[in-house]
């Protein structure tokens, strides 16, 4: 693999963006339905609009699904990510490892294999150094296995990382 120029390993934008649509557009019409059987004084109808409601909210936010995007540019591996939803607002978080230096990665399967969670582990002066995990749940298991070759070359060309 050519490390000269920007490669970009992985981006989950466009994804991210659809989950989030579908998300506002159920919320809204969960809403819409309850604001509908308030007016029916349908309150079976309301109690179960609104556990279904809170059991969506509780899904999407274990899940924590995180825009992501890893690049390779002049000899750093970069890692860029967020969470899409997040009550806190936006935490922009930005990973650099020089590509000498990474050691291993693993990706830790949860909830069923619906949340994994990409680990990277670097060489330092003290020893092998974790970076904390970066939620993989709105990347499809097509491009985890993208970036899952494209760690295993970088590793090989370290000369005896370990997957």
């Amino acid at each position: 693999m050519e490390i000269s120029e920007k490669q970009v390993v992985l981006e989950n934008e466009k994804i991210i963006v659809a989950i989030r649509t579908v998300f506002y557009l159920v919320a809204f019409l969960i809403l819409l339905g309850m604001g509908i059987f308030y007016y029916l004084n349908a309150d079976l109808w309301m109690v179960i609009m609104i556990v279904f409601f809170v059991a969506i909210l509780f899904v999407v936010f274990d899940l924590n699904f995180c825009y992501v995007r890893l690049f390779v540019e002049k000899k750093q591996l970069m890692l860029q990510y967020y969470a899409a939803f997040s009550l806190k607002g936006r935490e922009y978080r930005q990973i650099e490892i020089p590509i000498e230096s990474l050691s291993g990665f693993k990706v830790e399967k949860h909830i069923l294999g619906l949340k994994n969670r990409l680990v990277l582990e670097v060489r330092t002066k003290n020893g092998i150094a974790v970076y904390p995990p970066v939620i993989l749940s709105a990347v499809g298991k097509s491009k985890q296995n993208v970036l899952k070759k494209q760690l295993q070359q970088i590793l090989l060309m370290n000369n005896g990382g370990k997957f």
